[in-house]
């Protein structure tokens, strides 16, 4: 858990062995009681976050780790100079396009604008 990762890295790496008077025990006690109530996990990376800013300290930080997220948006792009060309599309976008009230075949779909020379 990235809760106990922090912990354990103040105690070995930290300047002030007192932590700045803050009782790191009972202050991490309150921070685990508010992860298991937590709903998300931007709200796990906002109480950790909280639990290292109790110190005070403008050098000690939380920062979360990045997400990877792969979108597929069903068609692909190419830029010629200045004008953007759908060159592919895939069928499911007829679906899509279907749902908003654009009829079109799969075939369509993937030739909306030619493929540029």
């Amino acid at each position: 858990m990235m809760l106990r990762a922090a912990r354990k890295d103040l105690e070995q790496h930290y300047y002030d062995t007192t932590f700045h008077g803050v009782n790191l025990a009972s202050h991490w006690d309150s921070a685990e009681t508010r992860i298991r109530a937590a709903q998300s996990t931007n709200q796990m990376f906002g109480i950790i976050a909280w639990a290292l800013m109790g110190l005070e300290d403008s050098h000690t930080l939380f920062l979360p780790p990045g997400r990877v997220d792969r979108v597929q948006y069903g068609w692909e792009l190419e830029m010629v100079a200045d004008t953007c060309f759908v060159i592919d599309a895939d069928p499911v976008l007829s679906r899509a396009l279907a749902l908003v009230g654009i009829e079109m075949s799969p075939e369509q779909a993937g030739h909306l604008f030619p493929k540029p020379h």
